[in-house]
């Protein structure tokens, strides 16, 4: 689950009580859910998709979750697990990474994409709620 305040704004720095509390944990309730095939963001920013083995490109990428970890002991250990769809197959996948000062360069600015890409998503599915 994501922190969604008041604001509706969502919250990285204080997850709710259910969510996963690691990287692991996230993984595995994403399993549970059906998001199987490891997905990866290739270096050109396209995507391949674990199940189907196409590539496609990363702005057509179907983001359904978010979830972002600082390490405690060093706040620059960060990482990012997104659950994503492939366009092609629509089979669910996980993409696991650095995210942060650790992560690769090339790939740092697509995850910073993907990311940006779900909470701007997420906020405009709220919105047409209202409607």
């Amino acid at each position: 689950m994501e922190s969604v305040g008041a604001d509706g704004n969502r919250s990285v720095d204080s997850p709710p009580m259910d969510a996963p509390g690691t990287v692991l944990e996230a993984v595995q309730l994403l399993e549970r859910e059906g998001y199987t095939a490891n997905s990866t963001v290739l270096p050109d920013g396209s995507i391949k998709c674990g199940a189907c083995q196409k590539t496609h490109r990363i702005d057509g990428a179907l983001v359904d979750r978010v979830f972002r970890y600082e390490g405690i002991s060093d706040p620059d250990d960060e990482a990012i697990v997104l659950a994503v769809r492939c366009p092609v197959c629509n089979m669910r996948g996980v993409i696991v990474s650095a995210f942060g000062p650790n992560a690769d360069p090339a790939l740092l600015e697509h995850l910073v994409l993907l990311d940006t890409r779900f909470r701007e998503g997420s906020q405009e599915a709220r919105g047409s709620e209202g409607s």
